[in-house]
Formats: C-alpha cells, sequence, structure tokens
C-alpha cells in the first residue's frame, strides 16, 4: 500500500546539522594548533633570547600575527568546504 502522506524534507535540518559539525570540528582543531604554535613559539623565542642575546619582542610579534593570520585563513577555507560540501551532499 503507498502512504498518501508527502514525504518529509529533512533537507534544512541535516544541512544545519552538518554544517555545526563542520564548524565545532573547524574550532577544535584550530584552538589545538594554536595552542601548540604559541607553546612552540614561546620556547624558540626564550631559547633565542638565551643563546643568542637576542630581544625578540618584534620579532616575536611579527611571527606571531602571521601564524594567527594563517590560522584564521585555514579556518575560513575549512568552513567554506565544510559547508560546500555538506550542500553537496544532501542536494
Amino acid at each position: 500500500m503507498i502512504d498518501p502522506r508527502p514525504p518529509r524534507k529533512t533537507f534544512p535540518f541535516l544541512l544545519l546539522q552538518l554544517v555545526v559539525a563542520n564548524i565545532l570540528v573547524a574550532m577544535a582543531v584550530t584552538g589545538t594548533l594554536y595552542v601548540l604554535f604559541t607553546r612552540l613559539m614561546d620556547a624558540y623565542f626564550e631559547r633565542l633570547m638565551h643563546e643568542f642575546d637576542i630581544s625578540p619582542t618584534k620579532l616575536n610579534s611579527m611571527f606571531t600575527s602571521d601564524v594567527e593570520q594563517s590560522l584564521w585563513w585555514g579556518i575560513v577555507v575549512a568552513l567554506a568546504l565544510g559547508i560546500l560540501l555538506s550542500w553537496l551532499l544532501t542536494r
């Protein structure tokens, strides 16, 4: 027997779930990499300061800003790719 009711559309809810999952994964990866990079940067510049008697303040701030900018671009690309792939999967 054929069901006379129209099929339920789960597209918006499924797409929303996929987008939220991608956002959470991208944020977790970005947060982990940010903590890792900041710890490595601090250790590296402290070693530079003690071994070579260099004041790393300007160099450290330039490197930190470059790493942060790269992380932001990475999360934007990851989120855009995740949203695009989620849309393609649910289309």
